[in-house]
């Protein structure tokens, strides 16, 4: 049996994640999942095909039970190194996201030195998850989408954490969904206001959107753009290839898929703090083979079954632990001991309910 952690006074969200993270590691103690693993992927199974969903679940079990049954918005922020600019950029975040949905806002800090964790969880942010090395962006991007759809969104959005996007414009790129009009949104930088970024990443952008709108077959006007908002079955079926960057590998594999897209104008200002990671030269070398790879993988055309945003969904039985890699945790807050793998971190402020 897992060694459990459980710190006094947790409540709400911190309570329900801790406590879905002990029955992971006691099911993933027992050789096979042990017979309650068992038994809750037959009865997961059987509610699913009760409800006509028509997916499977990534399996397992343990993140059952993380939200109150409300409808569900995640706002996601992968980070790295960006303490100067992640608190400012989760104050702004619209609560609620939509009108009469929760709200909860995850932080995938992909293991800064200059303290992001603890600037994000001071500035509110639900759940922070700390990767102890930088794995890359794309890697984080992929382990964000796979929380948010385990976690039961309804919708989620993903923004830079570097404030060169606003916040306040997330209803405006959920709208689409929330109508049920688009699977998948991006806010575009060039149908909206840009100021401050220099002319030769302008180009770079230009010159990879319209690589991408040549092989999809389709205009879209920013393929680079650093929010965007997704329907559940899209963060379900999204793959990400290659570790480095997600944009432009997300764009082809949804598309190729069918998903519907909306763009939606956004005002664009260039960062003013940090750095970014992106050289030309070093970008194009790693993004285009990955573009490559993903055309010649196989994609199965979006399931056209009926899907209601509006109405709640239950979070996906999975295990925590099978979140890669292991989060590693703030001090003071809960562990499933063993196999070098913990829950993830969670933080919710004072005076912020469950």
């Amino acid at each position: 049996m897992r060694e459990r952690v459980h710190p006094p006074g947790r409540t709400g969200w911190a309570a329900r994640l801790a406590a879905a993270g002990n029955r992971a590691g006691d099911a993933a103690a027992r050789p096979g999942g042990g017979p309650a693993a068992v038994r809750g992927r037959r009865a997961a199974r059987e509610r699913r095909a009760a409800r006509g969903r028509g997916h499977r679940s990534p399996g397992g079990a343990g993140v059952a039970g993380l939200t109150s049954g409300r409808r569900l918005v995640v706002v996601f922020l992968p980070a790295y190194n960006e303490a100067a600019a992640i608190g400012q950029v989760i104050r702004r975040i619209p609560r609620p996201a939509w009108p009469g949905w929760d709200t909860l806002v995850l932080v995938l800090d992909d293991g800064s030195t200059d303290g992001t964790a603890q600037v994000a969880r001071a500035a509110g942010a639900d759940l922070v998850v700390r990767h102890p090395r930088n794995r890359g962006l794309g890697y984080t991007v992929r382990q964000a989408l796979r929380l948010a759809y385990r976690l039961g969104a309804g919708a989620a959005v993903m923004i830079d954490a570097d404030g060169e996007y606003p916040p306040e414009a997330i209803p405006d790129v959920l709208a689409p969904i929330m109508a049920g009009r688009a699977d998948y949104v991006l806010g575009s930088r060039f149908r909206g206001r840009i100021r401050g970024m220099r002319w030769y990443r302008r180009l770079g952008n230009y010159a990879f959107t319209l690589l991408q709108a040549l092989i999809l077959r389709r205009w879209i006007s920013d393929g680079q753009t650093g929010l965007r908002a997704f329907s559940r079955p899209a963060l379900r079926r999204c793959r990400i290839v290659h570790d480095y960057n997600y944009a432009q590998v997300m764009n082809l594999n949804l598309l190729r898929q069918g998903f519907r897209l909306a763009e939606v104008p956004i005002h664009y200002q260039f960062r003013s703090t940090g750095q970014s990671f992106v050289r030309f030269r070093d970008y194009a070398r790693r993004v285009l083979p990955a573009m490559v790879r993903e055309l010649r993988l196989p994609v199965e055309p979006a399931l056209r079954r009926a899907y209601e945003p509006g109405l709640p969904v239950e979070p996906v039985p999975g295990r925590v632990r099978e979140l890669d890699p292991p989060v590693e945790p703030a001090r003071g807050q809960g562990v499933v001991a063993g196999q070098g793998t913990a829950a993830p971190e969670l933080v919710r402020p004072a005076g912020r309910t469950g």
